[in-house]
């Protein structure tokens, strides 16, 4: 398992270097925002009775999460596309090695990058709540409260992908679909309430965008999953 999991990281090593960039550029743009601030005003500002870089660096966890989504879609498009685009998929079947274990390699590298790039964000914004508890009642917080939703998100954009990338050769078109699926998902719901005449401002998208996001979650990635182990090429 060792020695696939340190295949997987060969195969994605440009993607992860990527995710590590993204994890960490808005923290460096925030350092600079805030280092400019400093030397500009002469003494921290505050914002509604935050102090500034409370701001900066809570707004940086957030930016970083949302750019993670860009991280789980280049994982999931090119977890099996990906090896059969470099024909590394001809030389694994000749291995002994089931796909089964395959698989589980694929996931463990996903779940650890996903892990690390949510364990560094919400360590930060869990650091600056506890010094500054007045950060709960700010908006700041409020945006924070909808992590749930990006945390859906990022697993329909990785479950759609990993579909497309079971069905073909071509990472950028497992990729490209992933990466708009919320957008698709966020449209049949409008299209859903204009059929039905009912306000999209009501609880109706609040509450099946989670409905729906999740059950095209888990039926693309069950789908893609059976058709990776059941296929016979490569």
């Amino acid at each position: 398992m060792k020695w696939l999991l340190w295949r997987e990281y060969r195969l994605n090593r440009l993607i992860l270097m990527a995710g590590a960039v993204l994890l960490l550029a808005p923290y460096v743009v925030g350092l600079i925002v805030l280092c400019w601030a400093i030397c500009w005003a002469k003494e921290p500002p505050v914002i509604e009775g935050l102090p500034y870089a409370v701001v900066v660096f809570g707004a940086a966890a957030l930016y970083s999460i949302l750019l993670s989504l860009f991280t789980v879609a280049l994982l999931g498009g090119n977890a099996i596309a990906g090896e059969r685009a470099d024909r590394s998929a001809e030389f694994m079947a000749y291995l002994p090695v089931s796909r089964g274990r395959r698989l589980a390699s694929k996931l463990s590298l996903t779940l650890l990058a996903t892990a690390s790039i949510w364990a560094v964000n919400l360590l930060v914004l869990g650091a600056l709540v506890s010094l500054t508890p007045e950060m709960r009642w700010s908006g700041l917080s409020q945006h924070a409260s909808s992590l749930a939703y990006w945390a859906l998100t990022s697993l329909l954009i990785y479950c759609v992908s990993w579909l497309f990338s079971s069905l073909q050769s071509n990472p950028s078109v497992a990729i490209c679909t992933g990466a708009v699926s919320p957008l698709f998902v966020v449209m049949g719901l409008q299209a859903a309430a204009w059929i039905w005449s009912m306000p999209i401002t009501s609880r109706f998208l609040p509450i099946g965008y989670p409905i729906a996001s999740l059950l095209l979650a888990v039926a693309s990635f069950a789908a893609g999953s059976v058709y990776y182990l059941r296929r016979v090429e490569p």
